[in-house]
């Protein structure tokens, strides 16, 4: 199964979790589909959405995400704890992250709701931190965001 956290209105996925209805969180994304269709992530009108917070959502749900797929898309910037919420996925198949580059990315002058940001080597430290897994780090849209394909084991 498919879940998209932090899906707003855009779930990419058979279940797309998001706080609230009309949020405007990853709306403003599907100019990334082509980048996250390889992975099984496309746009589902159909899918189910479960409005409630990601952290609750993942303390709730974790025996049940174990082999799950799972998107994050522009979210990981956004939570209290990445590191907490990444390490509750630790059971999952595949992980898939996008975030910004803070390199090149202007993202945090124009949210005032980013409360993290990401570089490729810092994204990459958190990953290490938490898995023991393969995972590929992309720049991707003109090295704007970063994409992170993980596979905890």
């Amino acid at each position: 199964m498919k879940i998209d956290l932090g899906c707003g209105n855009y779930p990419r996925g058979d279940i797309g979790v998001t706080l609230k209805e009309n949020t405007a969180v990853c709306n403003a994304t599907p100019h990334l589909d082509k980048y996250l269709e390889p992975y099984g992530f496309v746009y589902n009108p159909k899918a189910q959405i479960i409005y409630d917070d990601l952290e609750n959502y993942i303390q709730i749900n974790y025996p049940t995400l174990k082999g799950q797929e799972i998107l994050m898309c522009h979210i990981l910037e956004h939570l209290t704890c990445p590191y907490c919420i990444l390490s509750a996925l630790d059971k999952a198949k595949m992980i898939v992250i996008v975030t910004p580059n803070a390199r090149v990315n202007d993202a945090d002058k124009i949210d005032k709701t980013h409360i993290y940001s990401f570089t490729e080597w810092s994204l990459e430290n958190l990953i290490n931190t938490i898995f023991k897994a393969d995972y590929k780090i992309y720049k991707i849209e003109n090295d704007l965001d970063l994409l992170a394909v993980i596979y905890p084991h």
